[in-house]
């Protein structure tokens, strides 16, 4: 008997002492018992079940709160799209490496904590901005489909793919060292006339080498070195183009008044000056087929340069 005495109080001791985690949100909580890291809807979970869980996926089920998240300490790996959320806290994960909370109604987000992170995905949302310069270890964001406005990735050395088209954004900062490792860009349909600033900006106005051939841009897109010195001119010297692109025997230069060129260089595609010319209507009949490159430099010194295939 007092064997049975003891062995029951000991048992009650440890029930009132067990640590439990707070999880108000109904259908959250539903989603750990079909997981089997709870067993009763009672607006709660034993804090041993769930704070050594690596890997949570709880998508696309109507989330609206995830008060509880933070006892989630050993996350390394969280997916919680496509539900109902307007904001979350996940400020006690210090091991996340993987984030994706896109397609909520989020309008703000907030990540500085969470130093470890590589990859976050919070496309399809509300957010005006985003913070990302405590992530200092992020390779890959998406955030395309928000309401972002300007974006300053110039301190995520590791970043090498970036999709963030779809945003009225006017400013993007990539110039952290690392645009040669970045073969995966977005940034279609952004503001009009937007400005990136990169590594090279001639490299990236050419986009004729890679990564910068692979990069996806508005038309209107001003790469530079310094956005901060971007001039009129040189928003207008983006409208300058070649048409068309595929030229037979006349290569010919539009939105130019001819005062204000100084000439232009044609290149073969192993770099070799072919021609140059003063004129905005060249004739280029002569020339072999292939791919070539035509510089348009103006009297005030901008520049850019196109791609041309002749036939």
């Amino acid at each position: 008997m007092k064997y049975y005495l003891f062995f029951l109080s000991l048992y009650f001791y440890f029930i009132s002492h067990a640590q439990y985690t707070l999880i108000p949100d109904v259908i959250f909580e539903q989603q750990l018992i079909i997981y089997g890291y709870d067993d009763i809807q009672d607006g709660q979970v034993l804090t041993s079940n769930i704070n050594t869980i690596t890997e949570l996926d709880i998508c696309c089920v109507g989330i609206s709160d995830l008060t509880g998240i933070n006892d989630f300490t050993a996350l390394v790996s969280l997916e919680i799209d496509s539900n109902n959320l307007a904001d979350f806290d996940i400020s006690g994960l210090d091991n996340l490496v993987m984030l994706d909370c896109e397609d909520n109604i989020l309008t703000q987000i907030d990540v500085s904590a969470n130093t470890n992170l590589m990859y976050l995905t919070c496309n399809d949302n509300l957010l005006t901005e985003i913070n990302l310069s405590e992530n200092l270890q992020l390779e890959q964001l998406w955030c395309y489909n928000n309401q972002l406005t300007s974006l300053n990735l110039s301190g995520n050395i590791h970043l090498n793919e970036l999709y963030c088209g779809n945003n009225p954004l006017s400013y993007i900062n990539i110039q952290n060292g690392n645009n040669h490792n970045m073969f995966e860009f977005n940034a279609v349909n952004v503001a009009s006339n937007a400005c990136i600033q990169v590594d090279d900006e001639a490299l990236a106005n050419a986009a004729s080498t890679a990564p910068y051939n692979t990069w996806e841009v508005d038309d209107s897109i001003l790469f530079s070195n310094d956005c901060g010195t971007v001039s009129v001119d040189d928003i207008l010297m983006k409208e300058i183009y070649i048409s068309p692109s595929l030229v037979y025997t006349l290569l010919q230069v539009k939105n130019l008044e001819i005062e204000n060129l100084s000439k232009i260089i044609v290149y073969d595609s192993f770099g070799n000056k072919i021609l140059t010319s003063n004129k905005l209507n060249t004739p280029i009949f002569k020339l072999t087929n292939g791919i070539y490159f035509v510089k348009i430099i103006l009297k005030k010194g901008q520049y850019n340069i196109q791609k041309i295939i002749k036939k």
